[in-house]
């Protein structure tokens, strides 16, 4: 019994049966399936991996000082920090949304709960940011710095909720949240494109490569965590793609959702060692 449509390179769709998905007919509540746009999702992905990185960046390089606006201690890296989660949420959720078929009851309620993982990791951060600031104004006042409990709350609020509670659940909300994206579009299959075609792929997977591995290299002690994450992400994906006969660069975005992320996670990995190598295994110092 068919229970979807693959493209073909003739543009035409055909049937693909349901062993071929490894679902059993009982199971499926449509017998016909509709590959999302694969421009649409190089597209979403290539946004979600640039304003990523680019929001993990900017609020660092740029300069708390000179950046200052007519609030106490708030600069335009707070700002950026802020509309983190309003521009990347979105991006995300249309990405997981334009599977096809949409994605179970499980699913969505298990991308929700991600979504809050990350959501309140990132309002963390700004708010344990923001009160660090006011803080770091009474230690710079003279001889303030001298006060036990100024340094306690400084100390709490900087390395407790600004640099492990929230940016680890920040990063556990972006897991998981991955991890679910690439689940409801790996049943979609396209016909291989050329390399030089392919370069919106590599361009995704490149960035958020970056990202991951900036991400595991400055979160503490989580260089060893990085590592044992991206290398089973990294087998699972290439031993899928490759028991689908879509692992390789002849079969460029036959499954470009799961290919993203295998390339990310790889490049994560290698970077990530390279850089353990280099600075150890404990990442951010804390004070």
């Amino acid at each position: 019994m068919s229970s979807g449509y693959r493209s073909t390179a003739q543009g035409e769709n055909s049937p693909i049966e349901s062993h071929e998905l490894g679902f059993d007919d009982t199971l499926l509540m449509s017998i016909t399936l509709h590959p999302p746009s694969r421009p649409k999702l190089l597209l979403l992905s290539c946004l979600s991996s640039t304003f990523f990185l680019l929001f993990v960046l900017l609020p660092v390089v740029i300069p708390d000082e000179r950046t200052q606006i007519d609030f106490p201690r708030f600069g335009l890296n707070d700002l950026l920090r802020t509309l983190d989660p309003f521009i990347n949420f979105p991006i995300l959720y249309l990405l997981f949304t334009s599977a096809r078929p949409a994605p179970s009851k499980t699913l969505m309620t298990l991308f929700a709960l991600s979504s809050v993982l990350f959501i309140f990791g990132s309002t963390a951060h700004t708010m344990s940011a923001l009160l660090k600031h006011s803080i770091e104004q009474i230690r710079v006042a003279e001889g303030a710095s001298k006060i036990p409990a100024v340094e306690e709350a400084y100390g709490y609020t900087r390395n407790v909720w600004e640099h492990i509670v929230s940016h680890y659940m920040y990063a556990a909300g972006i897991f998981f949240a991955s991890v679910l994206i690439v689940i409801v579009h790996f049943r979609a299959s396209y016909p291989p494109v050329s390399i030089l075609r392919g370069w919106m792929l590599a361009y995704s997977g490149i960035l958020s490569g970056i990202l991951y591995a900036l991400v595991s290299t400055q979160l503490p002690y989580a260089p060893l965590i990085g590592i044992a994450v991206f290398a089973s992400v990294t087998a699972t994906l290439v031993f899928f793609l490759w028991k689908e006969g879509d692992f390789g660069i002849g079969r460029c975005a036959t499954r470009p959702i799961p290919q993203i992320y295998a390339l990310s996670t790889t490049l994560a990995l290698i970077l990530t060692i390279v850089w353990t190598a280099i600075k150890g295994i404990k990442g951010r110092n804390l004070d």
